[in-house]
C-alpha cells in the first residue's frame, strides 16, 4: 500500500512539474524555450533578434513580457541557473558568412546575435563572442533538421540549441524556399549554475 502511495505521489509531482514548467535538471531550459518560441509564432513587424531584445538596449537583456516568460526566468533564478542566449540566422550556413556590418568592428546580426542576458548580466563577461559559435551554430542547424535539441559544452558552460521552425504558410511568405518544419533560426542557450 505504501509503495503505491509513493508511486502516485511521484506521478503527481511529475505532472505538476510538467504543467508549471519547473526548471528540471534534465532540461532546465525547456520552459524558457517554450516562451521564447512563442515570440516567433505570430507574424508581425519584428524579425529575428527584435523579437527577443530592444535594439539599443545595452547590455542586451531578455525582458519578460508575459506571465509564462516571467515564471520561466524566475524558476531558473530560483534553481540557481545563470542563463544567456544567442540567435543564429540561416546566413551562418553560408560558406564564408559576411560577418561585419558597414562598421568593421560590429558583427552582422543576421549571422549570430548575442549574448543576451536572461537571468542576470553578470554572466555576460564570461561568455564566448558570437563569432566563436559559428561552427556549433552550423552543426545545430544540421542536427535540428532531425532532432529537437543539440547540446554541447564550451569552456565551463553548457549550451543547448533549439530550432525556430517555420510553423505556418505565413512564415513562408518571408522565408521563401523553406517548408513547414524547416529550421529558420537557432536559439543557443548558454547556462551554468550560480557559483
Amino acid at each position: 500500500m505504501r509503495r503505491n502511495a509513493l508511486v502516485a505521489l511521484a506521478a503527481v509531482s511529475l505532472i505538476v512539474g510538467a504543467r508549471t514548467g519547473i526548471a528540471r535538471a534534465d532540461d532546465p531550459i525547456a520552459s524558457l524555450n517554450r516562451s521564447v518560441q512563442d515570440r516567433f509564432k505570430d507574424v508581425d513587424k519584428y524579425f529575428g533578434l527584435r523579437r527577443i531584445v530592444v535594439l539599443g538596449d545595452t547590455p542586451h537583456q531578455f525582458r519578460p513580457e508575459t506571465v509564462s516568460e516571467l515564471t520561466a526566468v524566475k524558476e531558473l533564478k530560483d534553481a540557481g541557473y545563470r542563463v544567456a542566449l544567442y540567435l543564429a540566422g540561416r546566413r551562418v550556413l553560408e560558406r564564408e558568412p559576411h560577418l561585419a556590418t558597414k562598421e568593421p568592428t560590429q558583427l552582422d546580426r543576421r549571422v549570430i546575435f548575442g549574448p543576451v542576458a536572461v537571468t542576470d548580466t553578470g554572466l555576460l563577461p564570461d561568455l564566448p563572442a558570437a563569432v566563436d559559435l559559428i561552427d556549433e551554430s552550423r552543426m545545430a542547424f544540421e542536427r535540428l533538421a532531425r532532432r529537437d535539441r543539440h547540446d554541447f559544452e564550451m569552456a565551463d558552460l553548457r549550451f543547448t540549441a533549439r530550432a525556430v521552425r517555420a510553423t505556418t504558410d505565413q512564415c513562408l511568405t518571408c522565408h521563401r524556399g523553406r517548408t513547414i518544419g524547416d529550421p529558420l533560426g537557432v536559439v543557443l542557450y548558454a547556462y551554468r549554475m550560480r557559483e
